[in-house]
């Protein structure tokens, strides 16, 4: 089985033809995703994002699957807490939580990134 675990089937990019991707993906038996919310152009702090992908998830369960945090990268963007990335995991057809741990070519600090990793884990 291969799992996706970076598709971004929230992203704008995906609104023209986003149904005939997954139906794709769903004809390969062996294929499942998990879709982040954070991540490369698409992470926020806020939650704009999460009503799109909850839909998605809901949509799709058993084949989609949600992750959700902050890239380290951000650093202008307020970090969620511990406890609001644990509440958004925990609901239904969140898996993981997205965009956790070190990246020390992009990014600030490693002294922040380390920091938010420890708080995250």
């Amino acid at each position: 089985q291969f799992i996706d675990s970076h598709c971004h089937f929230n992203s704008d990019a995906f609104d023209e033809d986003r149904d005939e991707v997954i139906a794709r993906m769903k004809a390969d038996e062996e294929r499942r995703n998990v879709d982040e919310k954070a991540g490369g152009e698409e992470a926020k702090a806020d939650d704009d994002e999460l009503p799109k992908l909850e839909a998605l998830l809901a949509e799709h369960p058993g084949w989609l699957f949600g992750a959700w945090a902050l890239h380290p990268e951000f650093p202008d963007k307020p970090e969620p807490t511990v406890e609001r990335i644990a509440e958004i995991c925990s609901r239904p057809g969140f898996v993981a939580v997205g965009e956790t741990g070190l990246d020390f070519v992009h990014g600030p600090s490693r002294e922040v990134q380390t920091e938010t990793l420890r708080a995250q884990l």
